[in-house]
């Protein structure tokens, strides 16, 4: 097998190879692995930045096509069981794909944007988030148009893992769920015959009637299931169903007096649901042996609570799938996954954003009848690296880790009906930590002097026990600037977290991200001395509502970000000063380890 990896970016692609390496040595298997980027410096005798800065990107992307053919031909393996694998850069075009197979490297972060202060910068003239986002749809449609497999990473599992590990080294099996297909899917579909995938859902508003004839030809029968969804395509797929013999799904409502539906499917929006749950449940009184499929609309928790207990009402013969807009019910759709028969996840981009990627949908299978589970909440959460980094501590307590977005306003619905689905420690993100104080009982001092929780248990299925470790991730980061005066420091923002950083820096400057003005209002006109190091306390969204960055006449030497979101402006006002970077990764891990012992000691 011939393998190049191709993507945005800051995906991961380098380091995906590094994991790929150790995983085909645990499982004695061979592959040669190549960084175009690396070979076209060895090649060269350059430098990335070196060449772009003495000849331009034109330049460059040719000696990339260059390299890319040279590895290719001078890869003559003795043993026909080696592979190779080739790392490619976002802006690679090749000439001719040779006997390649491409896949595209994706992340749920792509379309934010990326800054990067460690790579050459392609555009000086736009800000660095500009510069990746003004490339970044020529960049889809051509990895679209190239690639011949997809695979979505999660944020944070950038370690070696076991659903990875199963990906790359051909052992999937047994994964179970509904697979929708599209045209594009064909190509690589011999390849996920041995998955064990439940279904193979043919949808003739998204295949024409050849190409669901020339599916059929490809799966086994007992696995496929076609969806009649285009009025326009009734009769030909009809004629391909009762040809084959095949299981199909029906709309309720519409008359199928020509065959029994496997299937009977209703989508619908939250408005009026009770009338909606009355219609379907008539449905299945009157076709016993179908098994009724609910998908609606959900923005409320209460709908979504009320659609839940419609299920579990009769399991064996009911699926709820909730959808939105924003993919927000993905973590319900996982904690669902071995509960009902129907249930869909998707490779690329699929059919719903409500639909787990295969990854996450692989290691939900690491877990066996679950009774409860963690997450993170908060908004945003898709950036959220908690469940990848609390996955090992949970797992080894048979318990799945979600991170589930929720707004301010629905905290209060949310919170009470995620107790009744099963959550039993959460880990507690911007803007709810004062909200999740409310609702907890703090467990120290620290907690009780800034009324913020950040991470919670439940005990005794009753009572919400809580503490805020964010004061441990900012005592991490202090290590870099403890030698310090006060004077020297400032604070830039703050949110949810102002106060625990006044908690560890009393006599630190406090600036409005908003006016860039000290936050103390009767030193508004104080004269001060620029600070040298800033804390960097203010994320994209909020920056985007009408944030600034400091006066370009301060002495800034360090930015200390407590965001570790790649398109944090705290990397775009370091990179505009010149100075060192500290990414909040620091202050993440250290956090994020407080939980896990908090975790442990009432668990």
């Amino acid at each position: 097998m011939k393998l190049a990896l191709i993507g945005h970016r800051g995906v991961g692609k380098t380091t995906l190879a590094r994991r790929i390496k150790d995983y085909y040595q645990k499982n004695d298997l061979a592959a040669l692995i190549y960084d175009l980027d690396e070979e076209i410096s060895k090649r060269n005798k350059m430098t990335i930045d070196e060449i772009f800065a003495g000849h331009g990107e034109a330049h460059f992307r040719n000696l990339e096509r260059q390299t890319f053919k040279a590895i290719r031909d001078e890869f003559n393996p003795t043993n026909e069981s080696i592979d190779l694998i080739v790392v490619t850069g976002a802006g690679f075009e090749p000439d001719n794909k040779f006997d390649f197979k491409f896949l595209w490297i994706q992340r749920p972060t792509d379309g934010q944007g990326r800054i990067f202060l460690d790579r050459p910068r392609l555009n000086s003239q736009l800000l660095p988030l500009d510069e990746y986002r003004t490339r970044f749809q020529q960049r889809e449609s051509k990895f679209s148009g190239l690639c011949d497999d997809n695979l979505i990473l999660s944020e944070g599992f950038d370690f070696s893992n076991l659903a990875e590990e199963k990906y790359f080294t051909s052992q999937i099996s047994n994964i179970g769920g509904a697979l929708t297909i599209f045209n594009h899917h064909v190509k690589s579909l011999e390849s996920k015959m041995n998955w064990g995938i439940e279904f193979f859902e043919l949808r003739d508003d998204l295949l024409s009637p050849a190409e669901i004839e020339n599916v059929v030809d490809l799966i086994p029968h007992d696995k496929i299931l076609v969806s009649f969804r285009a009025p326009q395509h009734l009769e030909s797929t009809r004629a391909i169903v009762q040809k084959n013999k095949l299981k199909f799904d029906w709309q309720v409502g519409r008359q199928c007096d020509w065959g029994r539906p496997f299937i009977l499917s209703h989508h619908c929006n939250e408005q009026n649901l009770t009338e909606h749950l009355a219609l379907v449940t008539e449905t299945e009184r009157q076709n016993p042996e179908a098994h009724i499929k609910l998908a609606v609309q959900i923005t409320q928790f209460k709908n979504l609570l009320e659609c839940h207990a419609w299920q579990r009402q009769n399991s064996g013969q009911r699926s709820f799938l909730p959808m939105s807009e924003d993919g927000r019910w993905k973590w319900y759709r996982l904690w669902m996954k071995n509960s009902q028969l129907l249930n869909f996840f998707r490779e690329d981009k699929g059919s719903a954003l409500d639909q787990p990627y295969l990854l996450e949908w692989m290691r939900q299978s690491e877990f066996s009848k679950c009774k409860n589970f963690a997450a993170v909440l908060g908004d945003p959460v898709v950036h959220s690296r908690s469940p990848a980094e609390h996955f090992d501590f949970f797992k080894k307590q048979n318990k799945p880790f979600f991170a589930i977005k929720i707004e301010s306003q629905d905290f209060d619905s949310a919170f009470p009906g995620l107790q009744k689905l099963g959550l039993s420690e959460a880990a507690v993100t911007s803007p709810l930590k004062d909200l999740a104080f409310q609702k907890s009982q703090a467990c120290n001092l620290s907690a009780l002097e800034i009324a913020s929780t950040n991470t919670l248990i439940l005990k005794n299925n009753k009572d919400w026990l809580g503490t805020n470790t964010d004061i441990d991730g900012i005592r991490a980061i202090s290590k870099n600037i403890s030698h310090l005066d006060a004077s020297q420091i400032g604070v830039w923002g703050g949110g949810g977290t102002l106060k625990v950083i006044k908690k560890v820096y009393p006599q630190a400057l406090y600036f409005s991200s908003r006016h860039g003005t000290l936050r103390d209002a009767s030193n508004s006109t104080a004269i001060f001395s620029p600070p040298r190091f800033l804390i960097w306390a203010v994320g994209r969204k909020n920056f985007d509502r009408g944030g600034v960055f400091p006066p370009s006449d301060w002495p800034l030497e360090m930015i200390i970000d407590l965001n570790y979101a790649e398109d944090s402006p705290g990397r775009e006002c370091a990179q505009q000063f010149s100075c060192s970077y500290i990414s909040g990764l620091a202050m993440f891990k250290a956090q994020a380890q407080a939980q896990k012992n908090f975790w442990r000691e009432f668990s």
